[in-house]
């Protein structure tokens, strides 16, 4: 008997131990995430074996499969990396990711990844043997297009294994999914004016008044102050740091923990000239609207630069091209047109929420010339860059064209007078009409209400009409015929412009009957009309005189609201 169980006892030593495959416990810290993004980073999905063992082996062929919550916009290559866990090191199996030989075949290494769509594939090469409890690796720096998702919305990572060998090492994991990133959407506030304190620098809430009528209408040192805020510390930094993304912003300035902010700004006329500073406050604090900051980078935190050329940084081929020469301030020279700035952010705290300030400071030094309506200065604000992700380059940072907001900087009146004429006949069965227009910017108010002076011609603007009448004179039809102009020389402020329209090319030659609209490039003009016949010959004995409408020159006339005389 004794026999037998010293038999067993030796039988049981000598069993082999079986094979299994590893169990694995998925953890992540996910990242906040700005919901404007494309390239995303999301937290790092880390993998640590239970079960390790001298028995436990993820085999060659195997796979393990990450699918993420949006697509995947990395790109294997360079921006997503499966490492060792270092807190846990595996030891004795380092995993090496892949070269690829000719042919396209994997070499030196004992895994490589693969993306499609919203799937990270990680396919192992030779067989891995976990030898202790909670040895694993984590996988790092993948990057998702987070632009379709809600704000509050949450990004998961959903996990499976496909063993080669499912009988004898099966891939389990103890969590079918782990949450990878949260999404903050607008990252960055709707941008905003600064309320002014009642002591500090020299800046407004409201709108520059930019033009006023009057040469250099503009206050020295009159600024508009706005500010852009993050939702979520860290939302003014593309990337990890110094190394990823912010490296390929431009050769001129190489920053850690920041983005590129584009603003684009309208309608600054020709004669303005606007000096932008940017800089990073901390929000709550008397930093938003403080002093500038003592110019350089290491204080503002952040740098400006013109637009090369385009709107948008559309691709990191051209990130550097298009940024030109950082600078502490910009100047833009008003023409007009659309111009673009780019806002580089360099220092941008990952644990404090901050403010992006920039100041608006407007000169001009000329007249301005008035446009033909009110205008506002408007600036709109968006991330970039944005366009289609492209492997070529990496990192890949880019965002969805979502503009964050648009804020007012300024505005200027088109310094202009309207008259309207009701009833104008020019040479016309001997009946003639005197028009007058005055400029009245020159006056005897006081110097509180006084007007400025202003030189400008006005344009004419006739709409003839003909009347078919009955055998008792009955008007019976009217015709409206072609609108017929002219344009008066400059009357200076305190001058008068008279003219008997039947002597006029424009409104005599054709025997012109009907209203006249009289646009000026000036405020407060009047006017008078005379009409009287006898025009060519014969005994005036009819006359009759009135004074012209005067119309809001920025008023609407659209139905149903119609129009408002002023006089």
């Amino acid at each position: 008997m004794k026999r037998f169980v010293l038999l067993g006892l030796i039988l049981l030593l000598a069993a082999p131990a079986f094979a299994q495959g590893p169990a694995f416990q998925a953890t992540s810290l996910p990242r906040q995430v700005r919901g404007e993004g494309v390239t995303e980073t999301m937290g790092d999905v880390v993998l640590l074996v239970t079960n390790g063992g001298a028995t436990t082996v993820l085999k060659s062929g195997s796979t393990i499969n990450i699918v993420y919550g949006g697509t995947v916009t990395s790109t294997p290559a360079t921006a997503t990396s499966v490492v060792n866990n270092q807190n846990v090191p595996v030891a004795g199996n380092s995993l090496v990711a892949c070269t690829t030989a000719a042919g396209g075949a994997p070499v030196g290494c004992n895994y490589f990844v693969t993306i499609s769509g919203a799937q990270l594939t990680i396919s192992f090469l030779a067989d891995w043997t976990i030898t202790g409890a909670f040895q694993g690796f984590s996988v790092n720096n993948v990057r998702v297009d987070v632009s379709a998702f809600s704000a509050g919305q949450t990004i998961n990572a959903y996990l499976s294994g496909v063993s080669i060998a499912p009988a004898t090492n099966p891939i389990t994991f103890t969590q079918p999914s782990v949450t990878v990133g949260l999404v903050s959407k607008p990252s960055l506030s709707q941008v905003a004016a600064v309320t002014a304190p009642s002591a500090g620098p020299t800046f407004t809430t409201s709108p520059i008044s930019l033009l006023t009528c009057q040469v250099n209408a503009v206050a020295t040192g009159t600024t508009t102050r706005a500010k852009i805020t993050e939702q979520f510390p860290a939302a003014l930094t593309s990337g990890g740091g110094a190394g990823l993304d912010e490296n390929l912003f431009t050769a001129n300035i190489t920053p850690t923990n920041g983005t590129i902010i584009q603003m684009v700004v309208h309608n600054v006329p020709t004669g303005v000239s606007i000096v932008m500073t940017p800089f990073l406050a901390t929000s709550a604090t008397a930093a938003v609207t403080g002093a500038l900051p003592a110019l350089g980078l290491a204080t503002q935190k952040a740098q400006i630069a013109a637009s090369a050329s385009g709107k948008n940084v559309s691709s990191n081929a051209n990130i550097t091209a298009l940024l030109g020469a950082m600078g502490n301030t910009a100047t833009l020279t008003g023409s007009g047109a659309d111009q673009t700035f780019f806002i580089i952010v360099s220092g941008d705290s990952t644990a404090t929420i901050e403010d992006l300030v920039v100041d608006f400071a407007a000169s001009n030094a000329a007249a301005i010339t008035p446009p033909a309506a009110s205008l506002s200065l408007t600036v709109d604000v968006s991330l970039v860059p944005t366009g289609t992700v492209t492997s070529s380059f990496s990192p890949v940072v880019r965002f969805a064209a979502t503009p964050l907001g648009t804020f007012t900087i300024g505005a200027y009146g088109n310094c202009t007078s309207l008259l309207l004429y009701p009833y104008v006949a020019a040479n016309v069965a001997g009946f003639d009409t005197g028009l007058a227009i005055a400029n009245t910017t020159k006056d005897v108010l006081s110097a509180t209400y006084t007007a400025s002076a202003q030189a400008g011609a006005c344009t004419l603007t006739g709409y003839p009409s003909t009347w078919t009448a009955d055998s008792t004179g009955l008007v019976t039809a009217v015709t409206a015929g072609t609108a017929v102009t002219m344009t008066t020389p400059s009357i200076p402020a305190g001058g008068t412009w008279a003219q008997s329209m039947g002597s006029t090319t424009a409104f005599g030659a054709t025997g012109f009957v009907g209203y006249v609209f009289a646009s000026c490039q000036f405020l407060d003009a009047h006017g008078f009309a005379f009409i009287v016949n006898g025009f060519g010959g014969g005994t005036v004995n009819v006359s009759h005189g009135y004074l012209p409408l005067i119309l809001n020159p920025t008023a609407s006339r659209v139905v149903p609201a119609g129009e408002a005389l002023n006089n």
